[in-house]
């Protein structure tokens, strides 16, 4: 038996797996905060998402294979380990500071976006360049660990795989903590400062042990005796390289599949399907040590795992169709933490089998593949750049390929065939149990044909009679489904959630979000319109004829829903958009801007709610700035603002940060949501320019079709001046994209009920007669009667919302007795007197 050094103690051993553990916390951790850093500048389209996580991958791959070569050749791996820990720590501290340069240097790519190809790679290269030595420092702790932990080759998957499980231990307990407490307590930079500490205190530690205990270096090299070929370790090799594209692909799959059962799109919700599937992968790590030792036929245990997991994942897809049994309780559970544990339960219940298996197969592959302890840093090193570098094909080919092209239920059976067929090749070159094989091969190949390829669309399928499913279409942000009732109510809704109603109060809200700021503008001729949804905003705007419309969405399929099923609501503007001089880019918002040098009369912005994985960046102090740098002196920025899931102490730092930018802002509210209209000129509005322009039959219809077909009724919707608004928001914190407080709402937003913030609203609110330029006295006494019937009209709003029907009710009659053409009192009323009819009386 080949051995180099004195073996380790016990106690030695377990000090190695505490450092290693510390190790796996902060890569993790900086992982997670630096991906969110680099969401401000690359985006948060999938491409650009993909393009960080590849570029970090492949730090880790080009770091684990040129650090296994090295670390061959030194005696104390312990010290080389403390290096790497500082060089960590040291890039950590300046991290902040270069990604918030960045964005100078990703401007310049402008003149390349012609280009997709090109400045998608020029982007990757960027991103590379930038994460290359953290990364590669992280990617070569592996190697130099084992090099020092491993004594002799017979113990080799044993150690390994204890290293391996508490690394990716430590990576779950990373991922937690930086979820659940240091982004939202610290910050991204106090975050990755407070980390960088943790990796000098495991340096430290690990330079005074390095100091007393060294290994071998240049002994003979006694090669493994072993049966296997060259041909079957370089399968071998190959095989666990196709296992890490495919491992990739099963995270990037179920998490779409998770993403659309519940409906979910918080960074919690991500954070934690990423928890599930990194302790199994430590649990696999942990039981791959354990059970090495004990059997001699590695071989064949690869090609059964591989066998098994591709089992795992095509039965994977069968419990989604099956899972619509535990979606409802847990999203209506009456806790953000008990619905939360619910769906981490439901990850590990699926994920956790197949999760495992792919954990046993490191400590595998670094047993079957190294021979020599001498170069026992290379095989390791080798082995974990091909899993790294498969995991960045599987990642990009699932995304961008597979799920596009094939749907994310064949994708995953794509996946399972990847590993049956690594499995069988494997058996087949190593000459295998061959009728067990082709018995698993063809026991597989039944289950990829009996498992159903329509689960998502079942999962889409409205459980109302009175409902169908109209649009369902797939790509690579994910999937975009519209649903109409028999009365002609439409929704649209991506992966579940970030949903386009048109029920009345939606409808006046994204209708009003078109109309206000060119109604308030005295000549608007370019207008950017950040995210489409049903393109109701954007055709309420082009009403008014601009010179330019700029349509910026995320997801391309929502342009064909909005056509095909929207046409009503948004005056089937997307049939023809050149004749209403719209231009629609498929980008993200944010960076859209970024890159862009054009100025605008107007911007309105149309996200999804502010504690979205994809929309959280479009509400941040920075964003805002941006969004000033692209406006005419004179230009108006819009941005819709939901009350519901934010509390009002939150839904007031959003107000306060845009305030902050926009000294001159005003707030509007429609019902159930509000608008934020910031100018840097004070605000005026002239009656008789404001009545002139709703004149126009085209915009007359427009506003009417929504019972603002008056100037009344549409300054009426007013909720606060700017000096009322400065009152209310107060001093406070800002949201920026450092201290995202927003992002870190959905635990205190989730009992949160929007009649909350309506309630914290209503003691601030002003009448629009504070903006208008010397009104009649004829207008000023209109103006104060629907001032009067809207204060009722609010209460009513806030009685409803708390589903205090009958006392909803005696408001609304308060309104309209105040004021008799206060339709959207009439529209409540006459709804909640007809579902009172169909219930018996109730205490209130």
């Amino acid at each position: 038996m080949e051995e180099h050094g004195q073996d380790l103690e016990q106690s030695e051993q377990k000090a190695l797996l505490v450092l290693f553990f510390f190790s796996g916390v902060s890569s993790l951790v900086y992982q997670v905060v630096w991906a969110r850093m680099l969401t401000v500048v690359f985006g948060t389209t999938l491409l650009a998402t993909s393009t960080v996580l590849s570029a970090f991958m492949a730090g880790l791959a080009l770091g684990s294979y040129v650090l296994g070569r090295y670390i061959d050749r030194c005696k104390h791996p312990l010290r080389i380990f403390a290096a790497l820990e500082v060089g960590i720590g040291l890039f950590a501290l300046f991290f902040p500071s270069i990604s918030a340069n960045l964005g100078n240097a990703y401007g310049a790519l402008v003149g390349l976006q012609g280009n997709f190809y090109l400045f998608s790679l020029t982007r990757f290269g960027l991103c590379f360049a930038l994460l290359l030595i953290p990364t590669a420092l992280m990617g070569g702790t592996l190697p130099v660990m084992a090099k020092f932990a491993v004594r002799r080759l017979g113990r080799l998957g044993g150690r390994v795989g204890q290293l391996y499980a508490v690394n990716t231990l430590g990576a779950v307990v990373g991922v937690l903590a930086a979820t659940f407490g240091l982004m939202e307590g610290l910050g991204l930079r106090g975050t990755t400062q407070a980390i960088a500490v943790v990796n000098f205190l495991v340096a430290g530690a690990a330079w005074l042990w390095g100091r007393q205990r060294s290994v071998g270096v240049g002994e003979r090299a006694e090669v493994k005796k072993t049966a296997h070929s060259d041909r079957i370790l370089w399968g071998v090799l190959a095989g666990f390289a196709i296992s890490g594209f495919a491992a990739l692909g099963y995270e990037v799959a179920w998490m779409r599949l998770l993403m659309v059962s519940f409906s979910f799109n918080s960074h919690y919700e991500f954070s934690i399907v990423l928890v599930a599937f990194l302790s199994g992968l430590s649990l696999g790590g942990w039981l791959g040590s354990r059970l090495l030792s004990r059997r001699p036929d590695l071989l064949s245990i690869f090609v059964g795992v591989q066998f098994l997991i591709g089992a795992c994942g095509a039965l994977s897809v069968l419990a989604f169709a099956h899972l619509s049994v535990l979606v409802e309780p847990i999203q209506r559970a009456d806790s953000w933490w008990v619905s939360r544990t619910g769906v981490f339960s439901t990850a590990v219940a699926i994920m956790l089998l197949p999760t495992v298996a792919m954990g046993v197969i490191f400590p595998l592959v670094g047993q079957i593949y190294t021979r020599q302890l001498a170069r026992l840093g290379r095989g390791i090193g080798d082995i974990g750049a091909v899993n790294s570098l498969g995991a960045v094909g599987g990642a990009f080919v699932t995304g961008f390929v597979l799920i596009p092209l094939l749907g994310t239920e064949w994708s995953v059976k794509v996946l399972a065939a990847l590993n049956g067929l690594v499995g069988l090749t494997i058996a087949l070159i190593s000459q295998q149990r061959k009728r067990l094989v082709w018995s698993g091969a063809v026991g597989l190949a039944l289950l990829l044909v009996l498992v159903p390829s329509d689960v998502l669309r079942r999962i889409a399928e409205p459980a109302a009679v009175n409902r169908e499913l109209v649009f369902y279409q797939e790509g690579a942000e994910g999937v975009i489904t519209v649903e109409q009732q028999t009365d002609g109510f439409r929704k649209m809704a991506l992966n579940g959630g970030g949903q386009v109603p048109t029920d009345y109060s939606s409808l006046q809200i994204f209708r009003l979000l078109g109309h206000l700021p060119l109604l308030l503008h005295p000549d608007p001729q370019e207008v950017l319109v950040v995210s489409l949804g049903g393109g109701i905003a954007l055709g309420g705007a082009a009403q008014y004829e601009p010179r330019r419309i700029t349509c910026v969405e995320l997801v391309p399929e929502v342009i064909d829903a909005a056509r095909l099923h929207f046409g009503e609501f948004n005056h089937h503007v997307l049939e023809n958009p050149t004749a209403w001089n719209i231009e629609l880019v498929i980008d993200d918002g944010r960076n859209f801007l970024l890159s862009s040098r054009d100025t605008y009369q107007i911007i309105t912005g149309d996200a999804t709610h502010p504690t979205s994985a994809d929309s959280w960046v479009l509400y941040t102090k920075e964003f805002y700035e941006l969004c000033r740098a692209h406006l005419s002196a004179d230009g108006i920025m819009a941005q819709w603002l939901p009350f519901h899931g934010l509390p009002p102490d939150d839904y007031q730092t959003i107000v306060r940060t845009f305030q902050h930018i926009f000294p001159h802002t005003t707030l509007w509210r429609s019902n159930n949501y509000s608008i934020m209209v910031g100018t840097m000129q004070p605000q005026v509005i002239d009656w008789e320019r404001l009545n002139e322009k709703m004149t126009p039959p085209r915009v007359h219809r427009s506003l009417e079709n929504i019972d603002m077909g008056n100037a009344f009724a549409l300054l009426n919707t007013l909720v606060m001046d700017e000096v009322a608004l400065r009152r209310y928001v107060g001093e406070g914190p800002l949201n920026t994209d450092d201290h995202p407080y927003i992002s870190f709402v959905s635990p205190k937003g989730y009992s949160s009920g929007s009649w909350e913030v309506l309630e914290d609203l209503a003691p601030y609110r002003t009448s629009a007669l504070s903006l208008l330029t010397a009104p009649s006295a004829t207008v000023r006494e209109t103006i104060e009667a629907y001032f009067k019937a809207g204060e009722h009209a609010l209460e009513g709003d806030i009685m409803r919302l708390q589903n205090r029907d009958r006392a909803a009710v005696r408001a609304y009659q308060r309104a309209l007795q105040a004021n008799p053409e206060d339709r959207s009192s009439a529209y409540f009323l006459d709804l909640l007197a007809e579902q009172l009819i169909r219930r018996p009386p109730q205490d209130e």
